[in-house]
């Protein structure tokens, strides 16, 4: 079916999980058709089981993610219980107030523009021998087996510490965050857990928070015991004199690490699968090494896909987007996924190409919204994959993926076999 004219109404779109269930096992091992039949009959449609819009095109994905129309804020959801009164806040509810996804127009631009400096080159560079020093030490551990799991040996093993190195997290923390505040942290924002489920969530970041304040506020009072990228966070000062508070530096912190603790875990298992099943890909890159930002933009593209979308929106007034009425308060599910396979913008899309151009990739978002950390995406992709090159250059598959079927957003790979061919 032709994708609706964002300018005719139309009847309402409804679907259920006999269309759409991203918890079904045979959906997470091969969601390629359900996607395909959603982009073609279902562009934006109401999931009754769900009760929540799906959205599934690339067009009207990027239409949502750049549009103003809809927040990022829990609070414009219709059914969020009423905010409770500044005296009953904890640290939770202080670093949401704060939060890029929270924040007016107005605000997201100026917590932009303060904390930019803090993602510089200049400063990634200083973060990426850290994140070296990190990722070749795992590789040490690995050592030379005759097969290992790229799932538990190096994805679970880079991002937290990752972000905790680049915040400047002693080792000892790693644990606080990727079981404490970065699991609970993506659970309690997230409207498709009931209430009283999120609360608990809500309570499970609190000791991870409480370690970031008492963190800031000693780099505050003496900014020389901070890092580089913590060190910028505290000490940039705009021409007009404005700073970031220590909530807002908290605030920025906290979405790092819910970061480090779900999207860039699938990181490293896409893009070693991505790369040993495409030998002629795996090639063209050994040859053209400059192509390493692209091509690590081109494995997401074609295989991190997750079972839902990005942050889910909220429209602020009743809005129509391909040819539906939006609500105002329903919850609005941007279906990334499907988008980065939409044959539309991206011709024979299963096909993987590192020449493919990435304009238009909205991997990392869009508009306003658009990922700050991309940098300190790309470079962990970057190094990761250079020393399992330069370890592994043998190396091949094993067998299919395994999917942890229980994570409630990502087609997370629990298992990846590789056989690294050294004897």
């Amino acid at each position: 079916m032709a994708e609706a004219d964002p300018g005719v109404a139309r009847q309402r779109a409804e679907i259920d999980f006999s269309i759409f269930n991203p918890y079904d096992p045979d959906f997470v091992r091969d969601p390629y058709p359900t996607w395909n039949r959603l982009m073609d009959d279902y562009p934006v449609a109401w999931h009754r089981d769900m009760q929540a819009w799906m959205v599934t095109t690339h067009k009207y994905c990027f239409e949502a993610l750049g549009s103003p129309k809809f927040s990022t804020s829990y609070h414009d959801y219709k059914h969020a219980p009423p905010p409770r009164p500044e005296s009953e806040w904890n640290e939770f509810d202080r670093a949401m107030e704060y939060s890029f996804t929270v924040v007016k127009p107005g605000e997201h631009m100026r917590l932009r523009k303060l904390t930019q400096p803090a993602f510089s080159r200049a400063v990634m560079d200083q973060i990426e021998d850290k994140i070296r020093d990190l990722i070749v030490q795992c590789f040490n551990d690995i050592g030379t087996p005759d097969e290992f799991n790229v799932a538990t040996d190096i994805a679970q093993r880079i991002p937290i510490p990752s972000i905790a190195r680049m915040i400047g997290v002693p080792k000892e923390a790693d644990d606080l965050f990727e079981h404490g505040l970065g699991f609970n942290l993506l659970r309690a924002t997230n409207p498709l857990y009931p209430h009283e489920e999120r609360m608990e969530y809500v309570r499970g970041t609190l000791p991870g928070f409480r370690y970031l304040a008492e963190m800031v506020a000693e780099i505050r009072a003496d900014p020389s015991k901070g890092n580089g990228f913590m060190k910028t966070l505290v000490t940039t000062v705009d021409e007009t004199g404005d700073c970031l508070t220590d909530w807002e530096i908290l605030a920025m912190m906290s979405a790092l690490v819910a970061a480090g603790a779900d999207t860039v875990v699938d990181l490293h298992t896409v893009i070693i699968e991505a790369l040993l099943s495409h030998p002629e890909q795996r090639q063209y890159l050994r040859e053209n090494p400059q192509a390493m930002e692209m091509a690590i933009l081109e494995m997401l593209r074609w295989g991190g896909q997750g079972k839902l979308g990005s942050t889910p929106r909220f429209p602020i007034e009743d809005t129509e987007l391909g040819g539906q009425l939006l609500g105002k308060g329903e919850t609005i599910v941007i279906l990334n996924s499907t988008a980065w396979n939409d044959p539309r913008k991206w011709p024979d899309p299963r096909r993987l190409d590192f020449r493919r151009s990435q304009s238009g990739n909205i991997i990392f978002g869009a508009g306003p919204h658009f990922c700050i950390g991309l940098n300190l995406v790309k470079a962990q992709g970057k190094i990761m994959l250079e020393e399992f090159e330069k370890r592994f250059p043998d190396a091949e598959l094993v067998g299919e993926p395994e999917y942890d079927m229980s994570h409630f957003n990502a087609r997370r790979m629990s298992k990846l076999m590789v056989r690294t061919n050294l004897r």
